[in-house]
């Protein structure tokens, strides 16, 4: 549970924490975080992002219109129905003849050729949650389900089940590249889901390897 803890751990936050409650000051009448009367707590979002939201028979998804405004949420079997694109890769591997061996082997290693031509893996395997409900946890484990700690109300679920508090970077205006925290070292990424149905620019420590652009 603790290796997804970033580093440096909520020590050098005050940055993003400045940003967004300037601008939560500017737009509600009262101090409090997501005290705001329009949305119930962070309705701006940055055009083009993408995260589930909850339908009556489950999970559904809802994207930013260009206003920077969440639309409804679209409900449906949409999720689950995309054919896994792995299933192409496995199919051309057994037909090589006995020569592409020889070939093979003016390369070097064979199982070193194989990892270099790969890419890097990535964490896709995940799926982000808006809440109504905000509070101070920048990035930290969720209080609840649906949580009610996170700063921007924003959260991501991982497969193994644990839910993280992670900061929208249109939250607070801020935009891809720009730094979360004092020193830098988490800055506002874009990232997205292995089945496209998840995306988004936040403030996400470089450590957790999530999929992204």
């Amino acid at each position: 549970m603790n290796a997804r803890i970033p580093t440096p751990p909520f020590a050098l936050i005050s940055r993003f924490k400045t940003i967004f409650a300037g601008l939560a000051l500017g737009v509600c009448s009262s101090v409090t975080l997501g005290a705001c009367d329009d949305d119930g707590g962070g309705g701006a979002c940055t055009p083009g992002e993408t995260q589930a939201c909850v339908c009556a028979d489950g999970d559904g998804a809802q994207s930013c219109d260009d206003e920077g405004t969440w639309g409804s949420c679209s409900c449906g079997a949409s999720a689950g129905d995309g054919t896994g694109p792995g299933d192409d890769g496995g199919a051309g591997d057994d037909g090589g003849p006995a020569g592409d061996d020889a070939d093979s082997a003016d390369n070097g290693s064979e199982g070193d050729d194989g990892g270099d031509d790969s890419p890097a893996q990535c964490d896709g395997d995940w799926s982000l949650t808006s809440s109504p409900f905000v509070g101070e946890t920048f990035i930290g484990e969720c209080d609840g389900s649906p949580p009610t700690n996170c700063l921007t109300g924003h959260s991501i679920t991982f497969s193994d089940g644990e839910c993280w508090c992670l900061p929208s970077c249109g939250d607070a205006g801020l935009s891809e590249g720009d730094a979360c925290v004092d020193d830098g070292s988490i800055t506002c990424t874009y990232i997205e889901s292995s089945n496209g149905n998840n995306s988004g620019v936040f403030c996400v420590p470089p450590e957790w390897g999530l999929c992204g652009g």
